[in-house]
């Protein structure tokens, strides 16, 4: 049903955060809904922990672009480069975001 692959996930990071949510509002919702929901938040849990093993500097252009959802313009003149250069640094963090993501192996500490 849904798309896990990073792009995507980074892409649709804040709406998949929005239907996380809907696992608190269970009750109304059918049981293939609910395991549906229990794996998207698993990945997003994923990728939030395979961001933060990022170098400083990837996770700070992932973070502007994909969770704040900072324009490419303000987040150049904040981190005072080119929109080319971070065009470059975002291509490079996704990959490098993309490896991390196959080769982890996340299990959430309880």
């Amino acid at each position: 049903m849904y798309d896990y692959s990073v792009t995507n996930l980074l892409k649709d990071y804040q709406l998949n955060k929005s239907k996380i949510k809907l696992l608190d509002y269970k009750g109304k919702l059918i049981d293939d809904t609910i395991s549906e929901l229990k794996k998207l938040k698993e990945t997003v849990e994923k990728i939030d922990y395979c961001i933060n093993c990022l170098p400083e500097q990837e996770k700070e252009v992932l973070t502007n672009i994909y969770i704040r959802k900072m324009s490419m313009r303000k987040i150049s003149k904040v981190m005072i480069v080119s929109r080319t250069a971070l065009i470059y640094q975002r291509d490079k963090a996704v990959k490098v975001l993309e490896k991390l993501f196959e080769t982890c192996n996340f299990s959430k500490v309880s």
